[in-house]
């Protein structure tokens, strides 16, 4: 039986070394956010995670509302996240009540929500994770 090309000690070494030398690059490509949600005094943090584009992200649900995050973190451009909170609508619909893109580091500063039929009121803040 003759051994798989690949699986020498060298080629097993080589690869380590180039696995270990772009560890840093990958950490630093997708930077650590997240968000905290607060909807009827409870906070709930959101962890994000990186995107090609920005149509994927987390979603969170916290009563009438859905909130999206989504840290896009395309080829060869700057990175910039995403957030946009829905509600219920009467219909049963979901409709934008909230949409916020930001840049590098990421901080939203604290927003806050209100659902207009009903009065109800999300707070959410993202930023690096820390």
């Amino acid at each position: 039986m003759s051994d798989i090309p690949f699986c020498s000690n060298r080629n097993l070494k080589v690869l380590c070394a180039c696995v270990c030398l772009l560890l840093p690059v990958c950490a630093l490509a997708s930077p650590a956010v997240a968000c905290v949600v607060e909807y009827n005094g409870q906070q709930t943090v959101v962890p994000l995670r990186a995107e090609a584009d920005a149509l994927g992200g987390v979603w969170h649900e916290a009563g009438v509302f859905s909130l999206r995050a989504a840290l896009v973190v395309p080829h060869g451009v700057k990175p910039w996240l995403l957030v946009e909170v829905h509600a219920k609508a009467a219909d049963g619909d979901d409709r934008i009540i909230s949409s916020q893109k930001t840049k590098p580091p990421f901080d939203t500063g604290r927003m806050e929500v209100v659902e207009p039929r009903l009065g109800r009121m999300l707070g959410y803040t993202c930023g690096a994770a820390r």
